[in-house]
């Protein structure tokens, strides 16, 4: 029998020593390996590869043969497989350097089947957001980083959670069944005027949304005055209405409001109403894709700073214990805007799918509306947040002038 003793030591850059010893036996090779403290016995023939080790400092153990390869002890432990028949062992010198083997097949096939080295998987953490309503367009960017997986790529596996009968993104964050959550900026300033310890890490939408949408003959909101305004209930659409009329010289103790909840487009196209606060790019744009023509009043063009309307909110605790995970989710995000807003039709199909509408035609104007407002990189500007507070408080939407500075974290946004 024909036999052949190979040894040697290897040095590598990492401070890594590798001894090998090794017994060439008719039809395979067997070798004993000693690194860092570990102590492993192998072979290879025709049946595929076999390794066994453990020890070190580590307490680390790795297995690795014909029918799977693992790894554990002080690496944690992952198993996989199952092995090349007839595949080669070979070391990467980077990854001993760091105390992880690497195999690889003789034919370029990874032991794993396909990647050609043996790595630890990262451990991909739960982020879940909740939206702030159904399924729209303004959500497209959060779609979109789930659908193009850009939350792995930053170790998190990021969850969309939909609304209840309404929007419950404080209650969930701050209780901490969700770590994130999209929030119209003056819920925000509300919820914390309520004691809610929850801040703005980002910032979605980077324009105001809000607006007077108002039936035809209605051309400028001074003339609303003795007429019928539809609101919602929530305490910022009388600010709003006040805040656009008082600009515009018109007296808002003279119009009669009524409450409709969110039923602004029925309540427009039946004439109940002459005019709702709501969204321009929203009902306004559903109202034009039904044929009904509206003049729209937005805040901005009535005294209001140009504000973020949707943030990005987390609550202090969850921003003490996971903030490596609310940045990871932020990058994910600023991807996913910048994949949406260049290649919106995918964008559209999902929202209209998670929606539940085959309207496709509505979701895509929706889109191309509100997607020149898009925060860039997600970015909170905070000298127009410090006019925001100001404007918030003069216009009667809260009490108290938020205090910036504790209302919005600016360091966590995406490059």
């Amino acid at each position: 029998m024909f036999v052949l003793v190979l040894c040697g030591v290897f040095v590598f850059c990492g401070g890594g020593v590798l001894l090998c010893l090794g017994v060439w036996v008719w039809g395979g090779f067997v070798f004993v390996v000693w690194w860092g403290g570990c102590l492993c016995f192998g072979g290879v023939g025709g049946g595929g590869v076999g390794v066994l080790g453990g020890g070190g400092g580590g307490g680390s153990w790795f297995f690795f043969g014909g029918g799977g390869w693992g790894f554990g002890g002080g690496f944690g432990g992952v198993w996989g497989g199952p092995a090349s028949p007839g595949g080669a062992l070979r070391f990467d010198p980077g990854m001993i350097s760091r105390g992880l083997p690497t195999f690889a097949g003789r034919a370029g096939r990874g032991v794993g089947g396909g990647g050609g080295r043996l790595r630890r998987s990262p451990v991909q953490r739960d982020v879940t957001l909740a939206l702030d309503f159904t399924p729209n367009a303004v959500q497209a960017p959060v779609f979109t980083a789930v659908r193009k997986r850009l939350d792995r790529r930053h170790d998190i596996r990021l969850k969309i959670r939909e609304p209840g009968q309404g929007p419950d993104g404080v209650k969930l964050v701050a209780g901490g069944r969700a770590q994130l959550a999209l929030l119209d900026i003056h819920d925000l300033a509300l919820a914390r005027e309520q004691g809610v310890d929850i801040v703005a890490v980002g910032a979605l939408v980077g324009r105001p949304l809000a607006a007077l949408l108002a039936q035809p003959g209605i051309r400028r909101p001074r003339e609303l005055e003795r007429k019928t305004v539809g609101v919602s209930g929530l305490p910022s659409d009388p600010a709003f209405l006040k805040a656009v009329m008082q600009a515009d010289g018109g007296d808002v103790s003279s119009v009669r409001q009524v409450t409709i909840g969110f039923s602004a487009v029925q309540r427009l196209l039946t004439g109940r109403v002459d005019a709702v606060p709501a969204f321009w790019n929203i009902e306004g744009v559903a109202l034009r894709e039904r044929g009904h023509p509206v003049n729209t009043f937005k805040v901005e063009d009535y005294g209001a700073p140009p504000y973020p309307e949707v943030v990005i909110i987390t609550s202090r605790a969850t921003l003490a214990k996971r903030r490596a995970d609310v940045r990871a989710a932020l990058a994910a995000i600023a991807g996913g805007l910048k994949d949406t807003l260049a290649h919106p039709e995918p964008a559209v199909a999902q929202i209209a799918a998670a929606a539940g509408t085959s309207d496709r035609s509505l979701v895509r104007a929706q889109l191309r509306a509100v997607a020149p407002t898009y925060a860039p990189g997600l970015r909170l500007d905070r000298a127009v947040l410090e006019r925001w507070a100001s404007w918030d408080t003069e216009v009667g939407i809260v009490k108290r002038r938020p205090d910036v500075r504790k209302t919005f974290v600016f360091d966590l946004g995406a490059p």
